[in-house]
């Protein structure tokens, strides 16, 4: 494995900013396990941590379906027809997104509560930047959204 070059014209970094560098790269995904926090460290022993940390297994690697998509999520609870041409259900488990083919089904998770919702995609949206999808209102109060309108979510494609 390599480090992107820019960051080996750097004197110093964290581990966090070498496993982000690592997770730019399309294959293979991985997340890391948060289990240490470490401080700034020359370049050989941010190597020595890593090392340490894949040989101990402490970085999970995932294929990309498994790969979840960690952004913002708000509600809508508003509307007569979906873009898909069905009725809108608020209190229905469904999203918009904006990319994302009709009928494709996709696991939720809000990162505060930990709730977690499988809700099928029926609709475009959101419209707002830095939002990734918009839940109807009955998949919002399933993982406690409906109350803060805004949360960070993760969400998975299911199939």
């Amino acid at each position: 494995m390599t480090v992107a070059g820019e960051a080996l014209t750097k004197d110093y970094f964290s581990f966090q900013q070498i496993v982000c560098s690592f997770q730019r790269r399309s294959l293979p995904y991985f997340r890391p396990i948060p289990v240490f926090v470490a401080a700034q460290h020359k370049w050989g022993w941010a190597m020595k941590y890593l090392f340490v940390a894949l040989s101990a297994g402490l970085l999970a690697f995932q294929s990309a379906a498994e790969a979840g998509t960690v952004g913002m999520a708000s509600y809508y609870k508003s509307g007569k027809v979906t873009a898909n041409g069905e009725r809108y259900n608020p209190h229905g488990l469904t999203a918009a997104h904006r990319k994302l083919r009709f009928g494709t089904v996709v696991r939720v998770t809000n990162l505060r509560s930990g709730k977690s919702v499988v809700v099928r995609i029926n609709d475009r949206g959101p419209f707002i930047r830095g939002r990734v999808i918009d839940l109807s209102l009955g998949a919002a109060k399933v993982i406690g959204l409906h109350k803060s309108g805004v949360a960070k979510i993760t969400y998975t494609v299911l199939n």
